[in-house]
């Protein structure tokens, strides 16, 4: 499935200069790993829990050096990402991270894949 995104919501829908550019991409193809399908006013909060999350768990910074403020100038994006609870999302970041500890262990061990 493509990922499609637009901004016609935001307050300003286009991106001023490259590094606005950028930091929308990098929220784009955030929404996917965060699953959350837009940003809006009301799940800033959880963008920046799961952001944290996913910086703990040694993703690195996703949207970059100042995610509240990338994400605050980029209000009104959405995309067709689909949206997940917290307890989805969380279900999910923990199979995936358990799948990659479990080939870790298994090359350790030497078990045939």
């Amino acid at each position: 499935m493509s990922l499609d995104w637009n901004t016609t919501k935001c307050k300003v829908p286009t991106a001023h200069g490259k590094q606005e550019a950028e930091e929308r991409e990098l929220i784009v193809f955030a929404t996917n790993w965060i699953g959350l399908s837009s940003v809006t006013r009301d799940n800033l909060r959880e963008w920046l829990v799961r952001l944290r999350v996913c910086e703990e768990l040694g993703r690195g910074q996703i949207v970059g050096r100042n995610p509240l403020g990338s994400l605050e100038r980029w209000i009104g994006l959405e995309t067709n990402v689909d949206d997940e609870t917290r307890e989805e999302w969380t279900n999910r970041l923990l199979t995936v991270a358990f799948e990659r500890a479990e080939c870790k262990a298994d090359r350790v061990f030497g078990v045939p894949a």
